[in-house]
């Protein structure tokens, strides 16, 4: 099993094992849009993290693809709605069309043209 635990502002991720121990440090790189090893910590096995218990979202792989199938479609058009009521469960990450790190009625013309292909 793994933990993981992301920094407040979201730009670094911490993996633990429960069983193997250690700590494995990763920066997310903007212009790649990926996660960069960082550095690895060797730790007596830890049974689990101590983190706060929040949604964490992850990175969106597919902007406007709210339920993560890989593409842009009606299926994904409650889920933005929830996501701009301020529904949970959602990945709402994916719906913030204008980078705003919210979503609201902002992002519904970025929404729309996505999904339109334009």
């Amino acid at each position: 099993m793994i933990d993981l635990a992301f920094s407040p502002d979201g730009s670094e991720m911490f993996a633990a094992s429960h069983f193997g121990g250690g700590l494995t440090r990763f920066r997310f790189d903007s212009p790649t849009d990926n996660w960069a090893w960082t550095e690895s910590v060797p730790m007596p096995p830890l049974g689990g993290l101590a983190t706060a218990h929040a949604a964490v979202p992850l990175p969106c792989s597919l902007l406007g693809d709210i339920n993560a199938d890989g593409r842009r479609d009606g299926a994904d058009v409650q889920l933005f709605v929830a996501c701009v009521l301020e529904a949970d469960g959602a990945n709402c990450v994916c719906a913030d069309t204008d980078d705003s790190m919210i979503v609201d009625e902002a992002d519904v013309p970025g929404f729309v043209s996505l999904l339109l292909g334009l």
